[in-house]
Formats: structure tokens, C-alpha cells, sequence
């Protein structure tokens, strides 16, 4: 999900770039009266799926990932976690994999508290691409801002759409501060390539259910499609660690560290993190997660990560500290809860690591991760059958190769 880094601040743009007027031939911008204060630090957003009247279907969930990777370059705006929507979904008795339409995204709102909702849609105009963004109150209904930008062809859309969240981000409160030094174009930020995206965008849904070989295929045709996509590399190098593929892990991660200055903030501390510390680099490794959890607190990568590389050196208590930092950060993700229940198990602490797990589970989470400590649990407490029946449901996903040895649980 993610990582930022450097910044632009102070770095000349072209004509055109992100922050500046559009040249002449571009559409103008149509915005709403802007409305001080829309949203605060401490408010949430949730992004809905973007409405496609186009017939292309290389835009379906694309650009919600573009979206949601543009407005996560901001420390200011909180964008609600997509294990959240998915955990939501399925306690309104929907399946995870529902569209978030508008009357569904409202209704996600209303049951987590959060204030704002933003809608997308994208729609065709001649030969051009009309790309509207809506952010509005959930509870009251109320316009927020909106924002309209037009693409002069198909591949200007993410340029056109990278525009659009600037003006958005800065008519729902940023500081102009945070907007300049956080506000990479789109492009330079993740791909130009909306085939490269989409494929990326199918990785991250596997991902994020922890279905790490499966979503190898589509992480290495968005580096085909753009081999110079430094994300899709980095998660590349995340799975294949993950997965214990040491070589291959190395390869990528070494490739998206080349690529570095070709992410955006978030993504570059997510990408130079997991390189120092995937290759033995410890403190700086643990120095650039830090740096990454300062700036953007609300993310719960870095308090995941760091919980994990505390554990894999045999320090259990700040490996619990941070593990518990990253449930409150995001209480749908099933990473953190693992390595809380490692951290537990390494103390002896057997009774806390399986309430740790039944909190998961009772939030409908789970997957390999989870699995693995179940079974180390049953392992501990002699339980054969319990372990077996781990081991079963393990056998059930390729990623169970894994064993269950290792503490590996890296976002």
C-alpha cells in the first residue's frame, strides 16, 4: 500500500506539471466553491469505485488504485484501509468483493464513523475523457468539493486525474506546505501505464487476502508492462520474501531501490525500508521505518514491519509494542496480529497469543499468517489434532509452503 519519500519541494516542474496551471490546450478545472476546513486530521475517507460509462474496462479499479495512491502521498488525509471496507462488506452480509458503490460506500461510512466519502467517475467525450471527482458529508449527504478535469487521450488520463486530487487535497484542508513537498504527478508516482496499473491493482487485491502466489502473476506483468515501476517491484521483492525465495526476493528488491526517486514519498520509505533490512541492513533499515512511521503514523505498515524485524532479532517486547500499535492503526489487517501473537509466544505468553488470534477471527481475518501461529500454538500445548487440522487448512493455500518455522509477516 505503500510508501512516500524525498518529495518535490523545490524541485522546478514543466509547464503543466502537478501544482502548476495546465498550458492553454488543456481543459480548464471546474470547481466547487471551496469550503474551509472540510475535513480535519483526525476525520477518515473512504474511496468509492469509480464510475465507468467508458466500455474500456482497462479504467475498472484502476483508477480507485491511482486515486487511493495519489491521496495517500498526503500525511494530512486518511484514507479508510481497504481491509476495512472489505471487513464491513462482509458484516453487512455482502461478499468482500462487492463494488463500493455510492449507497454502499455511504452505508460503510455510517457503520465506522467516517465523516467523508469520495466518488469518482470517468466518462467519454468525443475523443476526450471527462474525469469528475465528488467529495461529500456521509452522514448529511453535503458537497464537500468537486473537482472536474478533462484527458485529451486515453493516456493522458492519470496525468488528468493527478491534477484533479491536487486541487481536491487543498479544497478539503491540506496546507499548501504538505501539498507542495507531498504531490509527486501520478505518473512519476506509480506508472504511466494504465495496463501496467491494472495489473498491479489485480496484484494488490491478492495481496492484501494474503494470497501471496497468486499474486506474483500479476505483480510481474505490470513490470513487464513498465519495467521501470518501482512498486510492483518492491512488492515483487515483499512476496518473494515472504515466501522465503531469498534470490528472487534480492533481485527485486535491489531493482526497486534503483527506482527509488521514481515512487512517490510513501512508496519510496515503503521501497528503501524493506531494502535495508531484507538485506541485513538493520539500523538503517529500522532508521527508514522510523523516518516512515513518523510521517505518516496512520499507516500501519511501518508499525507492522518494525514489530517484525524487533521479533526477528529477539526483541519481544517492542515487537508486541509495535504490533499493537499497528492493530489500533488498522484492526482489519491480519499482519499485525501475527506478529502480537509471536511476540506472546516467544514469552511463554500462550493463553494472550490465542486470544490475540481469536480477536482476529472474530473480526473474520485470517489467512497463512494466521494459520502458521495456530498450528505453533497447538505445536506448544501438544494438541496433535488442533495442529493437524492447522496444518490441513494450510495445505489448502500454496503459501503454506511457508512452514511453520518462520515469523515472516512483512507488509
Amino acid at each position: 500500500r505503500a510508501d512516500r519519500g524525498g518529495g518535490n519541494g523545490g524541485v522546478a516542474r514543466r509547464p503543466g506539471a502537478r501544482g502548476l496551471p495546465p498550458p492553454r490546450r488543456d481543459r480548464p478545472v471546474f470547481l466547487s466553491p471551496r469550503r474551509a476546513g472540510a475535513i480535519t486530521e483526525k476525520d477518515s475517507i473512504l474511496v468509492a469505485d469509480f464510475v465507468n460509462t467508458t466500455g474500456d474496462p482497462v479504467f475498472d479499479g484502476t483508477l480507485k488504485k491511482a486515486l487511493t495512491v495519489d491521496l495517500q502521498q498526503s500525511p494530512f488525509l486518511n484514507v479508510v484501509p481497504e481491509q476495512k471496507v472489505r471487513q464491513t462488506l462482509q458484516l453487512m452480509g455482502r461478499s468482500p468483493d462487492d463494488r463500493v458503490t455510492n449507497e454502499v460506500g455511504r452505508e460503510i461510512c455510517l457503520r465506522n464513523g467516517i465523516k467523508a466519502m469520495l466518488s469518482g467517475s470517468i466518462a467519454s467525450l468525443g475523443s476526450h475523457y471527462v474525469i469528475t471527482l465528488a467529495a461529500s458529508n456521509a452522514a448529511t449527504g453535503d458537497n464537500l468539493a468537486e473537482v472536474q478535469q478533462q484527458a485529451a487521450s486515453k493516456e493522458a488520463v492519470l496525468d488528468a486525474l493527478g491534477r484533479a486530487v491536487s486541487s481536491l487535497r487543498g479544497r478539503l484542508g491540506e496546507s499548501l506546505a504538505t501539498l507542495k513537498k507531498f504531490d509527486k504527478p501520478l505518473e512519476e508516482a506509480t506508472t504511466s501505464s494504465l495496463e501496467a496499473l491494472k495489473a498491479y491493482t489485480l496484484g494488490e487485491e491478492q495481496h492484501m487476502k494474503n494470497n501471496e502466489v497468486e499474486a506474483i502473476p500479476f505483480y510481474q506483468r505490470a513490470v513487464e508492462l513498465d519495467p521501470n515501476f518501482a512498486l510492483a517491484y518492491a512488492r515483487l521483492g515483499t512476496v518473494y520474501n515472504n515466501l522465503r525465495e531469498t534470490e528472487r526476493a534480492e533481485q527485486y528488491r535491489k531493482r526497486a531501490f534503483e527506482l527509488k526517486d521514481r515512487a512517490s514519498e510513501r512508496e519510496r520509505l515503503y521501497i528503501v525500508s524493506h531494502y535495508y533490512t531484507d538485506s541485513g541492513q538493520i539500523e538503517k533499515g529500522v532508521a527508514s521505518y522510523e523516518l516512515y512511521r513518523q510521517t505518516y503514523p496512520r499507516d500501519s505498515i511501518p508499525w507492522n514491519n518494525l514489530a517484525v524485524e524487533y521479533g526477528r532479532y529477539g526483541q519481544f517486547d517492542k515487537e508486541l509494542e509495535y504490533a499493537r500499535e499497528a492493530i489500533r492503526v488498522d484492526p482489519d489487517n491480519s499482519f499485525p496480529y501475527n506478529a502480537a501473537a509471536m511476540a506472546y509466544l516467544a514469552t511463554n505468553r500462550v493463553d494472550e497469543a490465542k486470544a490475540t488470534l481469536n480477536a482476529a477471527l472474530q473480526r473474520h481475518i485470517g489467512g497463512y499468517l494466521l494459520d502458521n501461529v495456530l498450528g505453533k500454538i497447538a505445536l506448544a500445548q501438544g494438541d496433535r489434532a488442533a495442529q493437524e487440522r492447522g496444518e490441513d487448512e494450510g495445505r489448502k493455500r500454496p503459501t503454506e509452503k511457508m512452514s511453520l518455522t518462520g515469523r515472516e509477516g512483512h507488509m
